[in-house]
């Protein structure tokens, strides 16, 4: 498990994403995860379109198992060590629901939410 290495696929033109994934970089204290803007893409990845990858956020672990969306963000709480005392938190029941709602909503209002556009 603390061997896995992950790559993030992520909108490189877009503020929020941007600044999501440079707090990831500053939380990724064992250098685990290797982020790649979804523009930088050469080859098709899991069979997803561009986009698909400009939906939402994709990670894929070094075991080839895939993460998108809200399971992304789930899944860097039990990664990324500050974050760690949240993850219990988001596998309570019910909790994916909310997330997955809270997560589609942030996506669909990215340039809305933030005062730059995306």
């Amino acid at each position: 498990m603390f061997n896995d290495h992950f790559t993030i696929y992520y909108d490189g033109n877009c503020f929020l994403c941007r600044t999501s994934m440079k707090l990831v970089a500053m939380t990724d204290i064992v250098r685990r995860i290797k982020l790649v803007p979804f523009q930088d893409i050469t080859h098709p990845i899991n069979n997803l379109s561009l986009q698909q990858f400009n939906f939402e956020v994709h990670m894929v672990d070094s075991r080839d198992k895939y993460f998108s969306g809200f399971d992304v963000v789930r899944k860097l709480t039990t990664i990324l060590i500050p974050f760690m005392p949240f993850a219990p938190l988001m596998w309570i029941p019910g909790v994916d629901k909310i997330g997955y709602r809270i997560y589609r909503f942030i996506a669909n209002n990215r340039n809305k939410l933030c005062w730059k556009h995306c």
